[in-house]
């Protein structure tokens, strides 16, 4: 990927103020990358991360946005392009996980869930695309998810809105090849150090390697499609122990 002024490759990464994509960043830090942070209510988390960064000498900077409103994601597109002198990575991971069933979804559960899980992230990746081909390259990561994949009853439009970035994902990648590539991650159940004990998840046992993933394994991902895989795009890459081969999505 082509370097900007500051002699190291940017990457932007949604949600980046907590959990998966808090790690996700950091570990993009720890491998070389600048990191522009993006967060919307956690900014806690992104300002003591971007500290973190700096302290050791990488390159972060920070922009607020609220994704489900579209102009929103615009001007975070902008920002990121100038505060980054240019974006080589984009991992669009931030997503929402509201409860609700076919039977009993409301409109503002579907319509605030589609908006944040499908059409930011498919127009971001739209617009640093375009910036990615004047450039001469770059690489899109969308964190889709095993729900994508598998209908996840009790989650009817958290699984419809993921099941829509594996096609966007595919649909991107054809746009945008050869220049730049577009791959997708789609993560099982995955350990988060501040997770809620009383979250209920699927048995281990139904798994077949028999436990829950860890972020790290997200990250490996992330960073196998961001500086290894240069013969893949549109690719959704499953990490979850296996639980693709059950035909028992619960």
């Amino acid at each position: 990927m082509k370097e900007h002024h500051r002699g190291v490759k940017t990457a932007l990464v949604t949600g980046a103020g907590r959990r998966l994509g808090r790690h996700i960043a950091k570990g993009l830090a720890k491998h070389g990358y600048g990191i522009i942070i993006h967060y919307s209510e956690s900014e806690k988390g992104a300002v003591s991360l971007a500290d973190e960064v700096r302290r050791n000498g990488g390159f972060a900077e920070l922009v607020k946005a609220d994704l489900s409103n579209l102009e929103e994601v615009e001007r975070l597109a902008e920002e990121a392009v100038r505060k980054g002198g240019g974006i080589d990575l984009l991992v669009n991971n931030a997503g929402v996980f509201r409860e609700g069933s076919a039977q009993t979804v409301t409109a503002e559960t579907w319509e605030f869930t589609l908006a944040v899980n499908l059409r930011a992230p498919f127009f971001l990746a739209r617009a640093m695309a375009e910036h990615m081909v004047a450039r001469g390259g770059g690489r899109i990561v969308n964190i889709a998810s095993l729900g994508g994949l598998q209908p996840w009853a009790d989650h009817a439009a958290y699984s419809i809105s993921k099941a829509g970035i594996v096609m966007a994902t595919k649909i991107l990648a054809k746009a945008y090849a050869p220049t730049v590539t577009v791959n997708a991650i789609a993560p099982g159940v995955i350990l988060m150090e501040d997770e809620n004990p009383s979250v209920r998840h699927v048995p281990s046992e139904k798994i077949p390697l028999k436990r829950y993933g860890m972020a790290d394994e997200i990250l490996e991902a992330v960073l196998f499609l961001a500086d290894a895989a240069n013969y893949t795009t549109g690719h959704i890459l499953p990490v979850d122990g296996g639980r693709t081969l059950s035909t028992d999505a619960s």
